[in-house]
């Protein structure tokens, strides 16, 4: 809408240039294409600049009409006509100024690009360096020649076409800036980031070229809210998939569109992993889990597939229960959710998620038996501990206690009643003997503090000898003596 009324502006305005040029005796067609070329402002300081049209008799200095060839008021005739004279003086300066005035306007209040006004400086480079080096031109003076200029229209119409062009292609490059700068405006109009950041993308370098450092700013932020937007979004499809994988894991299925789920980098932080081959997801869907998968501490698809994960723990009688060979790998919380019974006596149990199957619990009676019977003369409780947990893993699902597992326990208690009684006569030992090496450090550190103090005194009577004037040989001898009766030995 802007840019309608600001062309119909420039069109009214050009008209008003060309109407006052025909009443001034210009060329109306002639000043309106100006006035379209060089903006209308420019056009009316050319107007203003040229005056009337015609020119001035040389006799009488009264104004002749353009294409008269007498003057009306003192008759004198014309040996050529005064259009031949080309434009005025003033016309041919205001160019000059309003070239220069045109091209600080177009770099400072329009923002255009000034690179087509650039010739003009250098015909007018040119034109300075012709006439200095011209001899006859040379020695002419600024009024002289001007009129030289003035009666050579191929210089005059070169340089009025010069400006007229570069003129023309600055104005209609700030038109096409002005235009790509709008398709970045629309842009920037968007209110989803997204569509803000598609928008940007479907730009011409061109039109991206016009925006302002501010602009580029606002479209990396919105670009970076698009990211975030898209993420997001991608992260709670994830998790959406995730979930209809964990029911059909659930249900013992797992379909194609599954591993293809499973098999992608999570985009979401934190518990969500993958399971790049599938592997042990088809091991929870099959409910044939192995010893190694109660100690990895991940999913597939993270928590939102556990309950099938338990499901599986609890059902996978003839792969995990059956050839467990330690009962500890099985984690308390797992044991917790699959039913088993606490540890500490009077704990309450909690409801279990996922209740041991009645096959899977004749699984690891069957056995835990067979691993009791298979310990065949222990020696010491240590050998026992492997079978025995498995043992009392059973016993813990509430399955009663077998023949094997009760034998071994008996043995294992015996084992380490002895052991204990071992190790607390050990005890014993190592305190008699802590306490004796105590008590010979005390009794040396007393004959020490004892032989120390007479070694102290006898130095101490040398030292009064000096005091009394004795001489230093004596007092050496004096102190060698103390040395030799009452020397330190072990207390050094």
């Amino acid at each position: 809408m802007g840019f309608v009324m600001g062309a119909g502006a420039w069109l009214l305005f050009a008209a008003i240039v060309g109407l006052a040029a025909g009443r001034r005796d210009r060329s109306t067609a002639t000043y309106f294409m100006l006035a379209l070329l060089l903006t209308p402002v420019v056009a009316g300081i050319w107007l203003w600049a040229a005056g009337r049209g015609g020119s001035v008799c040389p006799r009488c200095r009264g104004h002749v009409e353009p294409g008269a060839i007498a003057c009306r008021f003192c008759g004198s005739a014309f040996a050529t006509s005064s259009a031949d004279l080309g434009p005025s003086a003033p016309l041919l300066i205001g160019i000059v100024f309003a070239t220069v005035a045109l091209t600080i306007l177009h770099a400072t209040a329009f923002d255009m690009n000034v690179r087509f006004l650039v010739p003009l400086m250098v015909v007018a480079l040119a034109i300075g360096a012709g006439v200095r080096l011209t001899p006859s031109l040379k020695l002419k003076s600024s009024r002289e020649l001007v009129a030289w200029i003035r009666q050579r229209p191929m210089i005059w119409k070169a340089g009025i076409g010069v400006v007229a062009l570069c003129e023309f292609l600055t104005v209609g490059d700030a038109t096409l800036r002005y235009v790509h700068h709008r398709r970045v405006t629309a842009a920037l109009g968007s209110s989803n980031d997204c569509d803000c950041t598609s928008a940007w993308g479907a730009l011409s370098p061109e039109d991206r070229a016009t925006a302002s450092a501010e602009e580029l700013t606002t479209i990396g932020r919105r670009e970076a809210g698009c990211a975030e937007r898209k993420r997001q979004e991608t992260a709670d499809r994830y998790v959406q998939q995730c979930g209809a994988v964990a029911k059909h894991l659930l249900a013992g299925e797992l379909s194609a569109a599954d591993r293809v789920v499973l098999a992608q980098p999570p985009p979401v932080s934190g518990e969500y992993l993958s399971d790049p081959t599938a592997a042990l997801a088809n091991r929870i869907a099959t409910r044939t889990l192995v010893p190694t998968d109660l100690a990895l501490g991940w999913l597939p698809c993270g928590p939102v597939t556990r309950p099938a994960y338990l499901t599986a723990v609890a059902s996978s009688s003839v792969t995990l229960w059956s050839i467990i060979g330690d009962a500890t790998v099985v984690p308390e919380d797992v044991l917790r959710e699959i039913g088993a019974a606490p540890v500490d006596k009077g704990v309450a149990g909690t409801p279990p998620t996922a209740p041991l199957t009645e096959q899977s619990k004749a699984a690891l009676h069957a056995h835990a038996e067979d691993a009791a019977s298979k310990i065949s003369s222990p020696t010491t409780s240590v050998q026992c501990a492997s079978a025995l947990g498995l043992c009392r893993l059973d016993e813990r699902f509430g399955n009663a206690t077998g023949l094997a597992c009760a034998n071994l326990a008996k043995q294992a208690l015996s084992f380490r009643k002895t052991e204990d009684a071992k190790a607390r006569a050990e005890a014993i030992r190592a305190k008699a003997k802590a306490d004796a090496e105590e008590a010979r450090a005390k009794a040396k550190a007393a004959r020490c503090d004892a032989q120390t103090g007479v070694w102290q005194a006898c130095n101490r009577n040398c030292d009064n000898l000096m005091l009394n004037g004795g001489d230093n040989d004596a007092v050496f001898r004096c102190e060698g003596r103390c040395d030799s009766a009452h020397g330190r030995g072990e207390c050094e």
